[in-house]
């Protein structure tokens, strides 16, 4: 914490500017203590805590679940007489490595957005605006394509795809939903170096469960959303430029 005369930037948002002494006069009030912001802080915190631990063992999941079938899978493909050794079923194998490689690539991206979130680190508050920012970039190529006329029918396929009601209905606001959880007050701070100088000031404070408990599941449904909207957009752009014949 800084002195009375000049508050953290971090924690700006919580001092009080001006106050009344016990005397009535007007002066300045001092810096409030480490465990008050802490506890104003601790919903977020487990928010955060908690869809980070989602994110991690989700991702981690995923990755162990598909690595040991696709390995065995292409170690019989490399052999004589593999799978799809027929020249006319070459797309369904382009299509199965675009898939697997989608998915263990994904999953890894969860698994660090995981574990940087679970130890509040400044990097996943960039993540998670990154990737909150995917599904509006996304709304905004798929109308640039729609309306400007003359597109290939792979781009307008894919642009019916982005558009889809189910992305609109759920995809869009979870995207918000992560981009809130990282520009809002509680988040700027919590996601800031100087909250791990605070926790570690503050060690008798342990963060319980149900403070903050329905915003981190809040914040998983949406990672979970936006992860599975990422997967769809990448196979999307891969068919509409014709590496994949569908997704």
């Amino acid at each position: 914490m800084s002195s009375r005369g000049g508050p953290s930037p971090d924690f700006d948002p919580y001092f009080v500017p001006e106050d009344l002494d016990p005397k009535g006069k007007a002066g300045k009030a001092g810096p409030p203590g480490d465990e008050l912001i802490r506890l104003d802080l601790l919903p977020a915190e487990v928010a955060f805590h908690v869809a980070g631990t989602f994110a991690l063992v989700a991702g981690a999941s995923v990755f162990v679940l598909f690595a040991v079938p696709v390995s065995s899978m292409l170690h019989v493909t490399t052999e004589p007489g593999g799978l799809w050794a027929d020249p006319a079923e070459d797309w369904l194998w382009r299509r199965w490595v675009a898939r697997m490689a989608t998915d263990l690539g994904l999953s890894l991206l969860a698994t660090a957005l995981g574990l940087l979130l679970r130890r509040r680190s400044p990097w996943s508050r960039w993540g998670l605006i990154a990737l909150g920012t995917v599904p509006l970039c996304a709304l905004a190529g798929s109308v640039w394509i729609r309306y400007r006329g003359g597109a290939p029918p792979s781009l307008r396929e894919f642009s019916d795809l982005m558009t889809h009601p189910c992305f609109g209905v759920f995809v869009y606001p979870a995207g918000l939903v992560a981009i809130w959880a990282a520009c809002s007050r509680p988040g700027r701070t919590v996601l800031s170096p100087s909250y791990q100088e605070l926790v570690q000031r503050t060690p008798k404070i342990a963060p319980s469960s149900s403070a903050g408990f329905r915003y981190g599941v809040a914040l998983s449904l949406a990672l979970l959303l936006l992860f599975w909207m990422l997967m769809l957009l990448i196979l999307g752009v891969l068919a509409a430029r014709g590496v994949i014949h569908s997704i």
